[in-house]
């Protein structure tokens, strides 16, 4: 694995446990300066704790999420770069069923992992199924059929000559 990918994924689990330290301390110091507020009655003291422990709570509450599905981006990340490089696997639809994503995503994932040299290649997009289209009017035919005419427009299939 390369090394800048993985302090890249280190920078972002250090900020998602950061992120969530926050969080606690944020609450912690709420509760500090509610209680120094009702229990000494020190107004002065008790605005600095509730100030920061809003600030820490905010800061963790909307930070921390996203700082996780971050983290969980560059862990499907790393899956597919140990697929493509240890593994062997260069074809795009096992790649895709592995990583459970859609099309865009993948290919997203892909140029990114190319763009910083974390994978060299995989197979270009490969039609699975071979379609039997008819030469008339375009419109698929089911390839088990032994059909000499098309279905739908009556018109000569490809590979058979009239007798």
């Amino acid at each position: 694995m390369d090394d800048k990918f993985i302090k890249t994924k280190k920078k972002s689990y250090t900020l998602f446990i950061i992120l969530t330290c926050l969080l606690c301390l944020g609450i912690l110091l709420l509760m500090a300066g509610v209680l120094i507020l009702t229990l000494a009655k020190m107004m002065g003291l008790s605005i600095p704790f509730i100030i920061l422990g809003c600030a820490c709570t905010l800061a963790g509450m909307y930070g921390a999420p996203s700082a996780k599905t971050n983290y969980r981006t560059y862990l499907k990340y790393e899956v597919f770069i140990k697929s493509v490089n240890e593994e062997g696997i260069k074809s795009r639809e096992i790649l895709m069923n592995r990583l459970n994503m859609s099309e865009d995503a993948f290919d997203k994932m892909v140029n990114y992992c190319i763009k910083n040299e974390f994978i060299k290649e995989i197979e270009e997009k490969v039609e699975t199924e071979e379609k039997h289209i008819c030469p008339n009017c375009g419109k698929e035919i089911p390839e088990d059929s032994e059909m000499k005419f098309c279905p739908y427009c009556g018109g000569v299939l490809k590979g058979e000559e009239n007798e």
